[in-house]
């Protein structure tokens, strides 16, 4: 192994060993959580509420790339890759093909 993938082995083992994290990491955590935060008021503030169009449909003025994106991950889930696994473990590639059909 390399020295950095030892390094990080002995971080990793020493997180979990003493089941806490370094100042780095809570700085890291809380940087995120406040992108987050900071987005998502920008994001209320700027948007058009005003109406039933502009809550629900996003004043029909949504590119099609985030609507796509939001249908596909709410059909593939956790269980359904997991579900997908123990079919395709049961009947072979088969299904597979069904499901790139659907």
């Amino acid at each position: 192994m390399e020295a950095a993938e030892m390094d990080k082995k002995r971080r990793v083992e020493k997180i979990l060993a003493d089941g806490g994290l370094e100042v780095a990491d809570i700085v890291i955590i809380v940087i995120y959580f406040i992108v987050v935060i900071t987005v998502g008021f920008l994001a209320s503030k700027y948007s058009r509420r005003g109406s039933v169009s502009g809550f629900f449909l996003a004043s029909r003025n949504m590119h099609w790339l985030p609507v796509g994106a939001s249908l596909f991950s709410s059909n593939i889930g956790s269980e359904h890759l997991i579900g997908l696994a123990g079919s395709g473990a049961a009947s072979g590639v088969a299904i597979a093909t069904y499901e790139m059909n659907a």
